[in-house]
């Protein structure tokens, strides 16, 4: 996990949520489940009744900026997680998407399931690059299912403890250890 250019927090306040609400927003046209902008009062309603057992929230700053975030969410099963995640407008073109990939994948910590749009090339060649594959064929709103193994290709060559023991180490301290 060397070279990280983005540093992870975890979204714990009001404050926080409402950094990821505006970040998601400008993002909100590559969701593809709901692409509405998503208000002030809804994201705070949202802040006080979300499952945080089975729910992560990140912001990631870049040169101390908040550029990015994802959301982690773990299924009903406890088996998969679902990753959501994006980069402010500004911020995008400079490959700071493998990074978030790569460090959301690390995070969720599960196999991945979710979806994404056939259009989305940037998004397509991030995710494919980083482990994810498509599951079947795209539906009518060109959506397609995709899933990504745990661990993700990128690695395999570490065991599963030595993950975790980097991710706690980097999400503790901010930095990995060399």
């Amino acid at each position: 996990m060397s070279g990280w250019r983005l540093k992870p927090r975890l979204a714990l306040c009001l404050a926080d949520f409402e950094v990821l609400r505006v970040i998601r927003n400008e993002c909100r046209e590559y969701m593809t489940n709901f692409q509405g902008e998503i208000t002030e009062g809804q994201q705070e309603a949202y802040f006080h009744s979300y499952d945080s057992y089975r729910t992560r929230h990140y912001i990631y700053s870049y040169r101390g900026e908040d550029v990015a975030f994802s959301v982690i969410r773990t299924t009903d099963s406890g088996t998969e997680a679902i990753v959501t995640f994006g980069i402010a407008e500004k911020w995008r073109g400079q490959g700071l998407g493998w990074d978030l990939c790569k460090m959301a994948l690390m995070a969720a910590g599960l196999p991945i399931v979710g979806d994404r749009f056939v259009s989305n090339k940037r998004v397509a060649i991030i995710d494919d690059t980083c482990g994810y594959r498509a599951i079947g064929p795209p539906n009518e709103d060109g959506i397609e299912p995709v899933e990504c193994p745990w661990p993700p290709p990128f690695v395999e060559m570490q065991t599963q403890q030595q993950v975790y023991d980097e991710i706690v180490r980097y999400h503790r301290y901010g930095e990995k250890e060399s």
